[in-house]
């Protein structure tokens, strides 16, 4: 018997991926979207889109009228920003929204609700593998508003059995993802301007979006799963000069990106960053993220593995190519 399923961030990269798997398996979907000009493609998909304030319970209450799965990956804000303005926005987008839906779903018989964090929840920790019970270094306001919202749906657990499930993808990617890094560095990557931080050897973990999709619709599955969290990536980080030079293959350019020493570039970095701080203004680059490009990110999938029988099935080869074609086809790298 199809199940009625309600999708928050369904306009989103992942969030569209996964509506259309749902609606392929049968499932009857309804997107709820801040913007209904924006959702014209899941109403042709299939979906019943639903107009609604994620911040209004009434709203969300009707919303939630005979649900029995909930995936949750609204959000917002600016992922690079280092201000308490910048902080209290990601709060209100990522999670104010978890916390209406909680409270709503209280009393309502829903199966399961999938809640999409990060491992930016984590914090960048190097040179260790991270798994579900390594320690929180969340320190951007983007880490602490993914952990914030982790905290609010394993609280709703303890506190009322609310039958919950965190995901933590690793750098996602693939077709349609137009609002990340990853078209942005597709860009850099066609004009040959990479700056490739310590020659491109910091290892960063990605993961294809259809493997993030598979991941996800294990969860409402699996008894044992309500109230964990999973980390999703594939087995093995890469370096970053990996995907570089997969990305400039796919595009047809001898050289992807430029050599530049870490040390070099640490100390005008930081002067640029405390510059545009003391100006207001959201740094271009910061010293954490050059820590993070430069250092080996690892985490672990075992328990993905084990619990939800995820194993990870697309190549980095093979999905950047699906990823850079889709680009090109849609004209996103001119």
């Amino acid at each position: 018997m199809p199940r009625k399923v309600l999708v928050t961030g369904a306009t989103g990269f992942i969030g569209a991926h996964l509506t259309k798997a749902l609606i392929a398996r049968g499932d009857r979907v309804t997107a709820v979207v801040r913007d209904r000009g924006r959702a014209e493609f899941l109403e042709r998909a299939g979906a019943c889109v639903l107009q609604a304030d994620l911040l209004d319970p009434l709203a969300m209450r009707q919303a939630l009228d005979g649900v029995s799965l909930v995936f949750h990956l609204a959000g917002g804000g600016v992922v690079s920003t280092s201000s308490p303005a910048g902080l209290e926005t990601l709060r209100q987008a990522n999670v104010a929204p978890l916390r209406v839906l909680l409270d709503v779903s209280r009393a309502l018989p829903i199966d399961r609700i999938v809640h999409f964090s990060s491992i930016s929840a984590m914090g960048v920790q190097l040179d260790a593998v991270l798994d579900e019970e390594s320690l929180c270094l969340a320190r951007t306001p983007h880490e602490i508003a993914k952990r914030e919202s982790e905290e609010v749906a394993l609280d709703a657990w303890a506190r009322h059995g609310t039958p919950v499930t965190i995901l933590r993808p690793s750098q996602v990617y693939g077709p349609g993802d137009v609002r990340s890094e990853i078209l942005k560095l597709a860009r850099l990557v066609r004009r040959g301007v990479v700056p490739l931080f310590g020659g491109g050897m910091g290892l960063v973990p990605w993961v294809y979006v259809s493997d993030v999709v598979d991941a996800a619709l294990a969860c409402p599955e699996r008894p044992e799963a309500a109230g964990r969290t999973y980390i999703v990536s594939d087995q093995e980080p890469y370096r970053f000069r990996d995907v570089v030079s997969v990305m400039a293959r796919e595009l047809g350019v001898r050289r992807g990106g430029i050599y530049v020493p870490a040390a070099l570039a640490r100390l005008p970095i930081a002067l640029a960053e405390r510059a545009a701080k003391l100006a207001r203004r959201e740094p271009l680059f910061t010293v954490h993220r050059l820590e993070s490009m430069c250092g080996a990110r690892r985490v672990s999938i075992s328990k993905a593995r084990r619990e939800l029988g995820f194993a990870p099935k697309v190549s980095l080869d093979a999905g950047m190519a699906n990823t850079i074609s889709w680009y090109l086809d849609a004209g996103r790298l001119s």
